[in-house]
């Protein structure tokens, strides 16, 4: 506890007891577990914490409510720390759009200049970490346990974490619109597609092709565990298999991939007519 104490007062500290204070997520006493799984939970919101440190806290809680012989007040505890952290209920998102919801590159709308855009700080959090965790399946075990009803537990608090979820998955979607936008202040050649649409192909700048691959990463954790959640912004998404985003060859590629899995986990959550739409694309 005062190992814990000491390290939510000095985030830089929290990678040297790292190892130590996982470990406690393994000790014989259920009240240890039960407090460094609370204790933990700060750690998953301090953007002070290096992103990699903080999915590695996520990968130990999700590896100890895995166990099969751990106490059920224990897999609830880390539960109800991820939805405290990365889904608790908050009002409607203030900041208005910065586009209507269309594709990037592909608008006949003028482009908006964002002013003093921030996107969401818990939104960005879940960027952060879901990026330094990487395409395995922690992300996913993480985001599962946070937006489905588990067994004898409160229905209320499930729907209240999607309810989250998709203001997040919203958040994102505005991301990639506001970046996709960014590509006017360089080179930028207009080209007109056979339906007319007219197609921006400026380049992004290194840190914003990276943002854009680290977003779509994001929307595909919420698309593999709630796709419901990202039906609404498919239409940002679906530009991006044109691989024509600004980025690098490598960048294309992963955009091109990540969009690609995230329409097709999320189809299934849309009516027949829009589905049969979209891929029609």
């Amino acid at each position: 506890e005062v190992c814990g104490q000491k390290c939510q007062q000095q985030p830089s500290l929290f990678v040297t007891y790292e190892e130590d204070l996982l470990k406690r997520l393994r000790d014989a006493g259920l009240a240890v577990r039960k407090a460094t799984a609370r204790r933990l939970k700060t750690t998953l919101t301090d953007s002070r914490i290096p992103p990699d440190a903080r999915a590695r806290t996520l990968a130990a809680l999700v590896r100890c409510a895995a166990r099969p012989s751990e106490e059920r007040t224990i897999k609830d505890v880390i539960r109800d720390c991820i939805r405290e952290a990365w889904f608790a209920p908050v009002s409607a998102p203030a900041s208005p759009r910065l586009l209507p919801r269309v594709s990037p590159s592909i608008t006949d709308a003028p482009r908006v200049k964002e002013t003093e855009y921030r996107l969401d700080s818990v939104t960005r959090q879940v960027m952060d970490v879901v990026s330094a965790a990487g395409d395995d399946q922690t992300i996913g075990a993480v985001f599962a346990m946070a937006l489905t009803e588990q067994e004898g537990s409160r229905k209320s608090k499930a729907a209240s974490a999607r309810a989250r979820a998709a203001q997040h998955v919203a958040h994102l979607a505005d991301h990639l619109v506001r970046l996709d936008g960014s590509r006017s202040d360089g080179k930028v050649t207009p080209q007109t597609t056979p339906d007319k649409h007219v197609v921006t192909t400026g380049s992004l700048t290194e840190e914003s092709a990276q943002e854009v691959v680290m977003t779509l990463s994001a929307i595909r954790a919420f698309a593999r565990s709630a796709p419901e959640t990202v039906a609404p912004s498919l239409d940002v998404i679906a530009p991006y298999l044109r691989g024509d985003n600004g980025l690098d060859e490598k960048g294309e590629s992963a955009a091109v991939q990540k969009a690609a899995e995230i329409i097709h986990a999320a189809c299934g959550a849309l009516p027949r007519p829009a589905s049969a739409s979209l891929a029609s694309r």
